[in-house]
């Protein structure tokens, strides 16, 4: 499964939804590094992380789980991904395609 961001500034993107956490106005995700993690399920999403690749007007993020994690997990992280990004992000990306 992937989400693909269309933004004119992918690199600014990222920092907006790194500021974002940071400041804590989203409380249920966290960086590792460049990956995101979902943290609000207790513990229960944290071996899944989303890990954005970073093109001229678009952003990439690929889901990553252990060999323990199936596939609902997977879709549920990512639908909250989406759902940070319509929530706290609309205003800063063209379009969202997820397949």
């Amino acid at each position: 499964m992937k989400i693909v961001i269309y933004t004119e500034k992918p690199e600014e993107f990222i920092e907006k939804i790194r500021e974002e956490i940071t400041g804590e106005r989203v409380k249920t995700w966290d960086f590792t590094g460049d990956n995101l993690v979902h943290t609000g399920g207790k513990g229960q999403w944290e071996d899944i992380f989303l890990s954005p690749g970073i093109r001229k007007d678009r952003i990439s993020v690929s889901a990553v789980r252990s060999p323990q994690q199936d596939r609902g997990g997977e879709s549920y992280v990512m639908g909250r991904f989406v759902e940070l990004l319509l929530t706290h992000l609309y205003r800063d990306f063209d379009k969202i395609e997820i397949y």
